[in-house]
């Protein structure tokens, strides 16, 4: 689990600077040579392993994984996601994603669907990755089909519209409207 206040940029670069410095050095004792290591794992790579990650039933962080996401983004279960506060057409939307090296959002799953919901209070309409080739044909952007028993579409459906997620429903809508947006991207696995 994550510490919430330590979700920072600096506690990821810390962590990964502590883990990769970390390796085998050659050190000169006399005149045969040993390997030593310059930054043991219990001293630095797993001590900040602890800070970020709560570990299980107070036990040891040491062999537990725990997933964490970059700052101002929201954990949940594997995923990282990110909503925008200003709004764009959805061609920017998903620019703005992809500079963030995620992509916009593609909703699968109930879960995911009430997590999005839960922190952005749900009624707000949201660019997500959703696209309509046809007018019966609503398409991911990851390629995968979509599931209209998870998400309802309201309105009339045209070719090259995009899908605007407002609580459990996609409102069909040109793509050159603008709102707000929501990103994922993958959790790190520490």
């Amino acid at each position: 689990m994550l510490l919430e206040g330590l979700q920072t940029k600096q506690a990821l670069d810390a962590l990964q600077k502590a883990c990769a410095s970390q390796g085998p050095s050659t050190a000169s004792s006399g005149s045969r040579q040993k390997t030593v290591w310059e930054n043991p794992p219990s001293k630095n790579c797993e001590a900040l392993k602890w800070l970020l990650c709560k570990p299980h039933d107070n036990g040891s962080a040491e062999n537990s994984q725990c997933k964490i996401c970059q700052e101002n983004w929201l954990l949940h279960e594997d995923k990282c996601f990110w909503a925008s506060k200003e709004k764009q057409n959805w061609n920017k939307s998903q620019e703005d994603c992809t500079a963030k090296k995620s992509r916009i959002a593609v909703i699968q799953r109930q879960e995911e669907l009430d997590f999005i919901q839960s922190i952005t209070e749900g009624a707000q309409l949201l660019w997500i990755g959703l696209t309509a080739t046809s007018p019966a044909g609503w398409i991911w952007i990851d390629g995968s089909p979509f599931n209209s028993t998870l998400l309802q579409v309201t309105g009339t459906v045209q070719a090259n519209s995009c899908g605007m997620l407002k609580g459990n429903k996609v409102i069909s809508e040109s793509c050159s409207a603008v709102t707000k947006w929501i990103c994922e991207t993958e959790a790190l696995l520490v």
